[in-house]
Order: structure tokens, then C-alpha cells, then sequence
């Protein structure tokens, strides 16, 4: 049984196609290019939604939040910023513990926010090292209630 796993495992690499694989890293980089601008855009939505949003509806609110927020968390290292998604993960699971916006704190929120701004007004990539080990050692002083 072993021997016919591996061997399907040994055919599904050979069916890999170069030229795609190619073109898919390609578009990966292009987007990674294009990702400071593009969570810019993102962020702009954010802020508003933390304002009240375009429905003005709490509930709506929490769950807008935490759609960037991880949507963030699986962007950033994908694109090069693995403190973006350090942030966001530290965010979620802080809107994950208080689902209802009523229990958010809009400053711990903000600091999360202001923290992803940080990292990209000062293009903190890849191994980001003292700097971003300094921003997410502020993001755990937060108040959580």
C-alpha cells in the first residue's frame, strides 16, 4: 500500500508543469509588489468600519474586523511581511475573545491597526528582527477588557 502512495505521490510531481509553476510565482511576486498598496486600500475600509461602518450595525462591525484581520493574517507572510500577520493574528484572536463589538476595546484595536501601518510606513520585511519584536512586545501591553 505504501508503494502505491509513493508512487502517486512521485506522479503527481511529475505532472507539475514548469511553465505554470513559473507564471504562478511570477503573479506571486507581482501581487507581493503590489500588497503595501493594496492593504492601504484595506486599511482606509477598516478604519471606516471601526468608525461605524456603512451600516452602523455593531454586530456587522465585529465580523468586518475580524475578515481583515485574518485575511491579513494569511497575506502578510505570503507576500513578505510575516509581522503583518504576527499583528493580525494577535488581533483576531483578540476579536475572536470579544465577538461582540460592544465589548471591543477601540483603543486595543486601533494599536493593532496603527501597529500594520508601522510595519509598512517602515517596510519591515521578512525577518524583521529588534523593530518588529518591539512592536509586537507593545501590542501585548494592549488592554484586553
Amino acid at each position: 500500500m505504501n508503494d502505491q502512495k509513493e508512487r502517486s505521490d512521485v506522479a503527481g510531481l511529475e505532472a507539475l508543469n514548469p511553465a505554470r509553476l513559473e507564471a504562478a510565482n511570477a503573479a506571486v511576486a507581482k501581487l507581493a509588489v503590489a500588497y503595501p498598496s493594496m492593504v492601504e486600500t484595506d486599511m482606509r475600509e477598516i478604519r471606516a468600519t471601526l468608525a461605524g461602518g456603512a451600516s452602523g450595525n455593531p454586530i456587522d462591525m465585529a465580523g468586518e474586523l475580524r475578515r481583515f484581520a485574518h485575511n491579513f493574517m494569511g497575506q502578510g507572510a505570503s507576500f513578505g511581511y510575516p509581522l503583518i500577520s504576527a499583528i493580525a493574528k494577535s488581533m483576531h484572536d483578540y476579536l475572536h475573545a470579544h465577538d461582540q463589538a460592544a465589548e471591543l476595546r477601540r483603543d486595543t484595536v486601533e494599536g493593532h491597526l496603527d501597529a500594520i501601518d508601522e510595519v509598512f510606513d517602515r517596510r519591515l520585511t521578512g525577518d524583521y528582527g529588534a523593530e518588529g519584536a518591539a512592536i509586537l512586545n507593545r501590542l501585548a501591553t494592549l488592554p484586553a477588557l
